[in-house]
């Protein structure tokens, strides 16, 4: 990464560039050495810190703050380097001038007037992800017992239209996660056995969450479920973070006043993260807590070590047996 980085600068803008370790390292919060390796450059004679994120989730707000607190101990310019970028991670980066390199392929560094961007490739998302109907309709069946499930039965227990059901169970149908029996108005579903059908949905199922805000705790409306690393903390063996995070559906959202809303925590200690699901959270949730696999889903991107054995862990029990 780092040798494809200084070639990249050298071919690009600055041929004399050169990357070296970041001296003031040890002083850092170790939060941010957790985060990110540090390396320092000159590049056209600007002095830069540049931050090589080591998770693959982009958190635009997160990273504002991550620079403002390293411009605590440095007056170099702070810059994110990542070795992938998708279309919607560089429009964030870029609505918020947040100087970003990838290597070979484009930078954006406002503080040299340098945006380069002729070698962006389009990165091609994957087709055919479940909608939230169809992830509802999977899960449902996920946690309900190995037996055949009319679409009626479906329906009425996750409050949806009929039609919307079959539309789900024929995807599933397709993509081999549940098998078919009966004819004509008898025909029931019924899905594999558990571990495969986790396994083999992995590349169709989605994060349930649609948005993220903050407000005060003593706000909250009252159908709120734990979620996000505070669901997290009590299904594992990891440490609780500083900031609850609660799941909110829709129609909890529209209830929340505008005012009530906030884009940052201020790091005030009164103020919760709520996340607003595609789905109601409380369909599959157990004491005001969301499903593991919902929640496993909203965490994609934050894993690290840790959480990779606790989630090693926590799958074994789910999927032991039907």
């Amino acid at each position: 990464m780092i040798k494809k980085l200084i070639n990249y600068l050298r071919e690009t803008i600055d041929e004399k560039c050169e990357v070296e370790n970041f001296k003031e390292n040890d002083r850092l919060p170790v939060f941010l050495r957790e985060l990110y390796e540090f390396q320092k450059a000159t590049i056209c004679g600007a002095k830069c810190v540049l931050l090589l994120l080591q998770f693959k989730n982009i958190e635009v707000l997160k990273i504002q703050k991550h620079f403002t607190v390293l411009k605590k101990y440095t007056d170099a310019h702070p810059v994110l380097v990542l070795p992938t970028i998708r279309a919607a991670q560089r429009k964030r980066l870029l609505q918020n001038r947040i100087p970003f390199i990838v290597p070979e392929t484009q930078l954006y560094l406002p503080f040299i007037g340098m945006d380069f961007r002729e070698r962006y490739p389009v990165l091609e998302e994957k087709k055919e992800k479940f909608t939230a109907a169809t992830q509802v309709v999977y899960l449902y069946l996920f946690y309900r017992q190995l037996q055949l499930w009319s679409a009626t039965d479906i329906a009425k227990e996750i409050n949806t239209s009929i039609v919307t059901v079959c539309r789900a169970l024929h995807q599933l149908n397709e993509l081999g996660l549940v098998n078919k029996a009966g004819t004509a108005t008898k025909v029931k579903y019924q899905r594999i056995n558990k571990r495969d059908y986790y396994l083999k949905a992995q590349n169709f199922l989605t994060t349930p969450v649609a948005k993220t805000f903050y407000m005060n705790k003593e706000d909250l409306p009252k159908n709120i479920f734990t979620a996000s690393e505070e669901a997290y903390a009590k299904k594992t063996m990891l440490t609780f973070p500083p900031i609850k995070t609660y799941a909110v559906g829709k129609v909890a959202y529209r209830d929340i006043p505008p005012k009530s809303k906030h884009i940052d925590s201020s790091m005030d200690e009164n103020m919760v993260k709520i996340e607003v699901w595609k789905y109601e959270p409380g369909l599959f949730a157990i004491n005001a807590t969301v499903d593991e696999v919902s929640l496993l889903l909203s965490l994609k991107g934050y894993q690290d070590d840790r959480m990779d054995i606790e989630t090693d862990a926590l799958l074994g029990d789910l999927l032991c047996a039907d």
